[in-house]
């Protein structure tokens, strides 16, 4: 089973992979961090003060990870069927409703009581853009936009790149691509 966590950066989706990676027993996937380490990337934006990844590169990174992990149906994964066929008409309706955003805790908890599993937790901001045909979920994160200023900020981020990012957060840019890759899109509020 193979999860990929995406959102804004500063919405929570870190904490969150790594909290479910660790309830799951899923693989942890950091993806922003092997683009760095591995080379991922072309160029650094100076500006923006980010990475412009090599977008064959990483795919050819992932798929490597994305063999190691079965299709099959487990009780994990029907967990999450609940919970997007509950959430997801709604969404579509109407996706910044913080109302129909699923909290992250009632996740985690509900997850404690299922066996530990074979599967691939990937985090990271681009996640959702690699393999959708393989991905089975796509947890969203988000995050109140007061709340991810603040974290940005404490993270010491440039001016420009704070505004891009909250600007990605109100027009729902990780949900929407997501949504546009055909993904099990569940969205969790943090």
């Amino acid at each position: 089973m193979i999860i990929s966590i995406t959102g804004t950066p500063g919405t929570g989706k870190t904490y969150f992979a790594k909290k479910l990676a660790g309830i799951l027993g899923f693989e942890y996937l950091e993806l922003n961090k092997k683009i760095k380490e591995n080379n991922l990337y072309e160029e650094y934006d100076e500006k923006t003060d980010s990475l412009i990844i090599n977008e064959k590169k990483v795919s050819d990174f992932l798929k490597e990870y994305m063999e190691k992990y079965s299709e099959g149906e487990n009780k994990i994964k029907e967990y999450f069927n609940e919970i997007y066929k509950k959430q997801n008409p709604e969404l579509k309706k109407n996706p910044v409703d913080e109302n129909q955003f699923y909290p992250m805790e009632k996740i985690l908890n509900g997850l404690k009581e299922y066996k530990k599993e074979n599967g691939l937790i990937i985090d990271s901001h681009l996640s959702h853009l690699f393999f959708p045909e393989k991905t089975d979920f796509c947890i969203v994160v988000k995050t109140g936009l007061k709340e991810l200023k603040k974290r940005l900020e404490k993270r010491n981020y440039k001016e420009e790149k704070i505004k891009e990012n909250l600007d990605s957060e109100i027009f729902n840019v990780c949900f929407n691509e997501s949504i546009e890759n055909n993904l099990k899109v569940i969205v969790v509020k943090n």
